[in-house]
């Protein structure tokens, strides 16, 4: 190979340059991940909550099985495990069945799980509460290997129990067996001890049984039913422990593939560290090592995190905040606020616009107390999550002022507009969710740049011309407000020669769909429509010769009406016609998105 390439010159001068990209390839990857894994250890480094793969409610039953089996309902009340950290439509639930978050430290149940295929740590019941059923299961392999699932439902308003009977008595389970201790001794061996599982790891259906049975008598005794008709659903787990924990029942976790460098060195965050993490991150998985072909010098395990300078100490503290997950358009977002790790968002439910409006009213409350040059950056982190994948879509930070001139290019005084730009997500006829248009127009918008209107039309336009949409809106459905949110969308991220909303050939579309909607309205109205009435409105393309043909359709037919044709002449066309017409240099341009838009804003 070397002998060829020096007998080629332009090879040698190819190879040269490849292995120059590789190594700026190499270097850009270790700083991106580096930067992004120091803001989420700076976030975490003094947060009181304990990293899990979810934060939910949780109850700890206590279990044992001598003679008789006895269950037993942790009884200490919120205040006991400190701080809610979340307090939300299900606050009313936790506060009334005492069911502490499973992140709060006082809880002392660590949860190092880093995937769906993970061992477990602990015997979990699956709770909902759904239109006055509570539902409890617990899944896992029956006795020939095959998936099972042990059910339990209280209907609370026939009050109703239903047991799903088990093909076998035995439900299997995948637990850790080797990385959670209580005093020294294994957790897996004290749920054998107290009988809640069998030596092969195993939940007999009878322990299953009685802890439903005790749970929905202790939720009855706690909640009346007509308080329950105020709350539609509520999801949450049950943990069931050894009854030797009743007294004790912290759990610790200890790592038992961390490798030592034998002497305590500091790594690349500042921190003192003794050895190299071998594991994934719980849950920040593009900071993990899910295959090697798309890693750092092809590297897993210890030396994936080697490689990177990353100690054991900083690694703990590498984790996307699953209490602060916010949830919009299907994708998981992430904001805080550096210098403040305790700082809390609201989650407002209307779109990531309104979210970053309220997050910056937050913001600037609070900078009026206190010296506003400690201010830090806004830190905004969209994933997109796929079973045990998650892919980083977005990753950047603003500064205060930066986020004002953002939110003010709208013009509209800092107003909210609920999913607004939610309209530009398109699903498809299989139901699958195309986000592409609305992350890149986010994207445009937080880099401060401006999206390519004639791009944002043409998607615009295919959303409008999809069949889901213009058939239900031709036949009288609402347009949910598309029109009004699409035109804020194209005010917000686009940029026109006169700074108005639309320029003259587009305002000429627009009163062109005016004059046809207001049209069609009144033949409608009249009971004058036939096969052909709206035929105006499902052209393929509305360039300047098919909305001249729509104007003059719209004249011949009020020309044919039985009505006061001067009146109606007046109100439908001289009231709402174009001044000038679309120049030449555009008369082939798709204005359909105008057209429509004047259309459904006069004929629904």
């Amino acid at each position: 190979m070397l002998n060829t390439a020096l007998k080629c010159p332009n090879l040698v001068g190819v190879m040269f340059k490849y292995s120059v990209f590789v190594v700026y390839l190499f270097i850009h990857i270790k700083w991106v991940l580096n930067l992004l894994a120091y803001d989420l250890f700076l976030k975490n480094r003094s947060s009181a909550g304990v990293n899990v793969p979810k934060v939910f409610p949780i109850k700890k039953v206590f279990v044992s099985l001598e003679d008789v089996i006895t269950v037993k309902l942790d009884s200490k009340t919120l205040e006991y495990y400190g701080k809610i950290l979340n307090q939300n439509s299900s606050f009313d639930f936790q506060e009334k069945l005492n069911m502490p978050l499973n992140n709060l430290p006082g809880v002392g149940l660590p949860n190092k799980a880093t995937g769906a295929n993970s061992k477990k740590p602990y015997v979990e019941l699956y709770g909902i509460f759904d239109k006055s059923k509570l539902t409890l299961s617990i899944t896992g392999k029956n006795s020939e290997g095959k998936k099972e699932t042990f059910a339990y439902e209280y209907n609370f308003a026939n009050d109703k129990e239903t047991i799903t009977s088990p093909t076998g008595d035995l439900m299997f389970l995948r637990l850790d067996a080797e990385c959670y201790f209580v005093d020294d001794k294994l957790l897996f061996d004290l749920y054998k001890d107290a009988g809640v599982i069998v030596s092969e790891g195993a939940v007999p259906h009878q322990i299953f049984t009685n802890v439903c049975k005790a749970f929905s008598s202790f939720w009855k005794k706690q909640i009346v039913f007509e308080d329950l008709k105020k709350h539609s659903r509520f999801t949450f787990r049950i943990v069931i422990l050894p009854f030797s924990l009743l007294s004790q029942g912290k759990v610790e976790y200890r790592s038992q593939e961390e490798f030592s460098t034998g002497e305590s060195f500091e790594d690349c965050f500042g921190n003192l560290a003794t050895g190299y993490p071998s594991k994934p991150t719980i849950n920040a998985k593009f900071f993990s090592f899910d295959d090697e072909a798309f890693t750092i010098n092809c590297k897993t395990g210890k030396d994936f995190y080697q490689n990177l300078g990353i100690g054991n100490v900083s690694f703990d503290k590498i984790n996307l905040p699953s209490d602060r997950v916010i949830r919009i358009a299907g994708l998981e977002w992430y904001f805080f606020e550096l210098s403040d790790s305790s700082l809390n968002f609201e989650t407002k439910n209307s779109g990531i616009y309104d979210q970053l409006l309220s997050n910056y009213n937050v913001l600037s409350r609070r900078a009026g107390l206190r010296d506003t040059t400690t201010l830090s950056s806004l830190k905004i982190i969209c994933a997109k999550r796929a079973q045990a994948k998650i892919e980083v879509l977005l990753d950047d930070n603003l500064t205060l002022d930066q986020l004002k001139t953002l939110l003010s290019r709208a013009q509209d005084d800092l107003k909210y507009h609920p999913l607004a730009l939610e309209s530009l997500i398109v699903e498809n006829s299989n139901r699958d969710i195309i986000w592409s248009d609305y992350i890149a127009a986010i994207r445009h918008f937080i880099n401060g740049t401006y999206f390519g209107r004639a791009v944002l039309l043409q998607r615009l336009t295919c959303i409008v011309r999809d069949r889901n949409h213009l058939q239900k809106w031709l036949k009288g459905e609402k347009t949910d407000e598309f029109f009004v949110k699409s035109q804020f969308c194209l005010d917000l991220l686009t940029i026109t020669e006169n700074g108005k909303s639309m320029d003259q050939n587009e305002e000429y579309a627009y009163k062109i769909g005016v004059i046809a909607g207001k049209y069609v309205k009144y033949k409608q109205e009249t009971k004058e429509t036939n096969n052909s009435t709206k035929d105006i409105l499902t052209y393929s393309k509305y360039d300047r010769e098919r909305l001249r043909f729509v104007y003059r359709r719209v004249g011949i037919g009020i020309s044919l009406s039985k009505a006061n044709i001067g009146n109606l002449t007046q109100t439908i066309i001289e009231n709402n016609a174009p001044k000038e017409e679309i120049d030449d240099t555009h008369a082939h341009d798709d204005y359909s998105y105008f057209f429509y838009k004047g259309v459904f804003e006069n004929l629904i």
